[in-house]
């Protein structure tokens, strides 16, 4: 289950969907299977399992998939209904604008520059 932030006003739990962006390589020739698929059954995800947006490459070789859910292992059960067509890479992803990621991204930087680049040593390019 992902991780749960505390509502100190209310004294309850919040449950946090994660977000993940999904890639999908499809199979050689695969494609045509995959949209027959699609448009018969449907995504075949598990309750629990949202999609969220997708975009695919002009070749239809590469699927990428926003998807969120609160328990990683729906993966497995949705993956297991398409992976005769196509492979997988789950990758756990968040906004870029959020307050959380700028303040996490603020944390990791150096606290002072390395020396090479206090330094302002540059060559001309001749």
């Amino acid at each position: 289950m992902a991780p749960a932030s505390r509502c100190n006003s209310c004294n309850s739990f919040n449950f946090v969907f994660m977000l993940y962006m999904v890639i999908e390589c499809f199979k050689k020739g695969a494609a045509p299977e995959i949209y027959r698929r699609l448009r018969e059954k449907g995504r075949m995800m598990p309750s629990g399992l949202e999609y969220v947006s997708s975009w695919i490459d002009m070749d239809f070789k590469i699927c990428w998939q926003l998807m969120q859910t609160e328990d990683f292992a729906l993966f497995d059960r949705w993956i297991w209904n398409w992976s005769d067509l196509m492979e997988f890479e789950i990758v756990p992803v968040r906004a870029s604008g959020t307050r959380s990621t700028m303040k996490d991204l603020i944390r990791s930087l150096p606290t002072r520059r390395p020396r090479a680049l206090r330094r302002a040593n540059f060559r001309k390019l001749r």
